[in-house]
Order: structure tokens, then sequence, then C-alpha cells
């Protein structure tokens, strides 16, 4: 394992530090101490969580710096011979932790895209007159309930001299019928215009 500075490891990637700053603050380095940067796994770590979309782009830009590189490479070679980095262990720091909830890019995508085709598709049942918004299903039944409720508050006001006078079963029947029916049609009128006035 390979450990360098943030400012090392935006030379060694060939991107300015204020991107490395980007990967640390968005969990996509592993971080040996609170300044050293274990190479291997933060380069593993930033292929797993890249954009797919951008993959052609990263890899020409890839492809440029590593003529760079060697070109670099060969020039310190001539110059001096380079001492292998020391291991995290031998430097006295902590081996790197495993990060927990690291960054997945194609399980957030996925989770994205399912999420608008939902909203979508909602959409689209609302105003094929399928869908309703839960607070003006509210408005709609709590309306029509006040509406059956004052319709059957005045009953026994409207109903109790009529039925005092009738002495045949069958004409109270019908005249309770009747009433009945017209506070269900009430009900039904107000359930309908909700549903008209959603739409």
């Amino acid at each position: 394992m390979s450990t360098l500075t943030q400012a090392a490891f935006a030379r060694h990637l060939n991107v300015r530090p204020s991107y490395v700053k980007k990967l640390k603050d968005t969990g996509r380095l592993v971080m040996v101490s609170h300044t050293l940067i274990d190479v291997e796994a933060s380069e593993a770590r930033i292929r797993e969580t890249a954009d797919p979309g951008k993959v052609a782009v990263a890899e020409r830009h890839a492809a440029k710096r590593a003529g760079q590189a060697a070109a670099t490479m060969e020039t310190k070679a001539a110059v001096d011979i380079q001492k292998p980095a020391k291991t995290a262990a031998e430097a006295g720091e902590p081996e790197a932790p495993e990060v927990p909830g690291t960054p997945d890019y194609q399980k957030a995508r996925a989770r994205k895209e399912s999420a608008n085709a939902d909203l979508a598709e909602m959409e689209a049942r609302t105003r094929a007159g399928q869908l309703m918004e839960t607070a003006a299903v509210m408005a709609a039944v709590a309306d029509a309930g006040a509406t059956m409720r004052t319709h059957l508050a005045t009953l026994p006001a409207i109903l109790a001299p009529q039925l005092a006078t009738m002495a045949d079963e069958n004409q109270i029947r019908l005249l309770l019928e009747d009433h009945i029916e017209q506070a269900l049609g009430e009900l039904v009128e107000r359930l309908d215009k909700a549903g008209r006035d959603a739409e």
C-alpha cells in the first residue's frame, strides 16, 4: 500500500487539488490518516463509483496522461533512482478502515431513475383521472359527510309532523325511503362533483 498527501495524489492523477478535495468530501477516497491517502484503494474506489456515462472521456484523458507520465518517468529515471514507498505499517500509520456506505453510483442512479419513472406514472394516472391527491379526497369526503349529516339531522323535524298523521305502514315506508334516497342522491352528487373538480 502506497500513500500520498492530497496534493501529491492530485499530481499523481494529474488533476487539480480541488478535485481531490471533492473526492475526499464525497467519500470516494480511502484515507489512511487525516492527511494521507491510500493510493491503490482510492483509485479502485474512484473507478467503482465513476459515472459510466463519462467512461470514454476518462479513458481518453488517462491515455493522454499515460503518455505524459511515461515521458516524465524516463526523464526522472535518468536523473535519480526512486526509493520504494513505505507501507502504512512501516510509517506507523493505521491500516485504511473499510468505509461503510461507500457511494455506489450505479445503485444511486437506478434508485433515481426508478423514482422518476414512478412520478411520471403517477402524473399520467392523475391526468387520466385514475388518481387524486390525498388532500382533495379528504376534503371531498369531509364535504360529503357534512352534507349527509346535515340532511339526516333535518329529517326528524321534517318527517315527525308527517309521520304523526299517518296510520298506513306502506305510506310511512315510502316516505322514509323517499327522504333516504334524496340524502343518498346528494351524497353521490357531492362525491361526483369532487371527482370532476380534481380532473
